[in-house]
Formats: structure tokens, sequence, C-alpha cells
């Protein structure tokens, strides 16, 4: 895969994603080693409101999440250099980025979703996606409420 620019990888939304106010809309990472599903999913989530990250690969995608901190990150679990897997347990050893939810997508393996990582198969239904994005941010920003 060629190299992307910052500027390619991170666009600015083009409208607020939900009722935010005039607080920034909530930036995601889309990591994925098919660079048509990582545009089909760009392009729905900034239609959607979202900033989106885009990462090709898993090592871009930790690089990316170091320096942008999304509120959270949709990954394959099968990419070059580091799985959707390992980025999972790379989040939950980094203190600042423990809680950052992970939905992982994959056609080949299901695995068990708990509080942090949500499995969503490939195929995957856009509107079911965006309802699950949406979920895993209002249990980021209310954790422990009741």
């Amino acid at each position: 895969m060629t190299h992307h620019s910052a500027a390619r990888l991170f666009r600015p939304s083009r409208h607020p994603a939900g009722d935010q106010g005039t607080a920034s809309p909530p930036r995601i990472l889309i990591a994925d080693d098919e660079a048509n599903i990582v545009s089909l999913l760009a392009m729905f989530f900034e239609d959607e409101g979202f900033q989106v990250l885009r990462a090709y690969d898993g090592e871009q995608a930790w690089k990316l999440t170091l320096q942008y901190e999304p509120h959270l990150v949709i990954t394959d679990v099968y990419m070059p250099k580091l799985g959707g897997l390992e980025l999972v347990r790379r989040f939950r050893s980094v203190h600042a980025l423990a809680r950052t939810p992970v939905i992982l997508m994959s056609a080949a393996i299901r695995t068990e979703s708990d509080d942090f990582a949500t499995f969503v198969p490939k195929p995957f239904d856009l509107d079911a996606l965006l309802a699950v994005v949406k979920s895993r941010l209002l249990v980021r920003s209310h954790p422990l409420s009741s």
C-alpha cells in the first residue's frame, strides 16, 4: 500500500454527528487492509458527521491512535503488520486508551464482545454498524451510568 498523507487520513467532518452543540464531532479510526472498505466506511461516517482517521494496516492504526486518540476504533481482525486483536491488547495496556471502544470486523472468525470490543461480522449493514458505533460512543461517555 502506498503512503497516505496525514491530510488524507484525517478529514474534518462537514456537519456534527447527533446533537453535539459546539463540541467537536466524535473522531473514529477505521483500519482495514482493504482500501475499498476503508473508503466506503469513511465516506459513510463522514456523511454522518464524524471525523474519520484512515489506516490500511495495524501499525498505521496504532500510530494514528497514539497521535489523535480517537473516540472509537473500527478495525479488521486480520491486517498486515498488526491485527485487530493485538490492537485491542495494546489499547488495554495504555491507560489513556484502555477504555477506547473497538469494533472488530471479520468474515472469517467470531469473537466474544465485551465492554471494550464489539464483534461485527462481514459483510455488514451500514445502518446496523452506525447503531453499534453510536451505542459504543454513548457507553464510553457514560460508562457507569445506570
